[in-house]
């Protein structure tokens, strides 16, 4: 097994290879997704003010031709609808002023917010992209998607067995011919797993608001915007880790009935956790293997 470390997009990534390759083709390998997720970075990131979602939210305008940022926000406004607004990439003012910012400062402002809506307050024409309510942040996107974009790499690589974990969203295809075992952490106490769960040519993420938590003069805040009370965690196996990270985050926002059908819609297996209640559930499909 080789394994890959990069420091990226504001968290660890770990790179798994069980195919039988040399160190130097390895190498090659960490070379080609550093500069695959410095691109992604430097163009993607809300963080950076001459990225080009930097751009679009200072100027309110950007020309590019670029067809990812196309895509990236194409499944943002597809969730925005699925979700009747409950999903949505511009929210970046409301999460700049819960202290979310580029400092990364954690003091919230008391002041208005401007969140936009994606359908409308968000076009392209003529190689323009054009905001007029909000800031866009793909932060609910960008890396299930990128993670997608490294196995895409690596297949073209020929690499077959392989994980990517991405700050704990993953996509695997197998080791050593068995499904890959990923374990469920629980969202409140520290070094404790609820249980575990396998996946074999899929993605997978989990998503909790205490993962992001901060006390301010206004009170505790969260990245999670609006979240629903009582579900401390979420766990979404799906056929890409980009569908698997925005589930996840979904299904912190709508409540159960509402994700269980949008989750069956979607295709994808899930299981939510309540530590307040011991609530634990997940569907059929759901691969859980409890602790011994």
């Amino acid at each position: 097994m080789n394994t890959i470390t990069i420091t990226a997009l504001g968290t660890h990534w770990w790179i798994e290879v069980f195919d039988d390759i040399s160190t130097e083709r390895r190498d090659g390998i960490s070379d080609s997704i550093t500069t695959l997720l410095s691109s992604i970075e430097n163009r993607f990131s809300r963080f950076k003010d001459d990225s080009l979602v930097g751009t679009l939210n200072r100027e309110r305008t950007v020309v590019t031709t670029d067809p990812d940022l196309k895509v990236l926000i194409g499944h943002g406004r597809d969730m925005y609808r699925k979700t009747k607004g409950a999903f949505n990439i511009l929210v970046g003012d409301a999460l700049i002023a819960r202290g979310y910012d580029s400092n990364y400062s954690l003091i919230a402002m008391e002041r208005a917010v401007e969140i936009g809506n994606p359908l409308t307050d968000l076009d392209y024409l003529d190689d323009t992209w054009r905001l007029s309510v909000g800031l866009l942040d793909l932060g609910g996107i960008g890396k299930g998607w990128a993670i997608d974009q490294i196995a895409e790499l690596l297949r073209n690589e020929g690499i077959v067995e392989f994980l990517i974990n991405g700050g704990g969203d993953m996509y695997g295809t197998s080791e050593y011919g068995k499904p890959i075992t990923v374990y469920l952490e629980h969202p409140t106490e520290k070094d404790v797993y609820l249980g575990s769960a396998t996946i074999e040519n899929q993605g997978f993420a989990a998503s909790s608001p205490h993962k992001r938590r901060w006390n301010t003069s206004r009170g505790e805040m969260s990245h999670i915007i609006d979240e629903i009370p009582d579900l401390d965690a979420s766990f979404v196996i799906a056929d890409d880790a980009v569908t698997a990270d925005m589930l996840a985050t979904i299904a912190l926002l709508l409540p159960s009935t509402d994700f269980v059908e949008l989750a069956l819609a979607e295709g994808v297996q899930h299981a939510l956790f309540s530590a307040t209640t011991g609530r634990f559930e997940t569907t059929s499909g759901f691969p859980f293997n409890p602790l011994e």
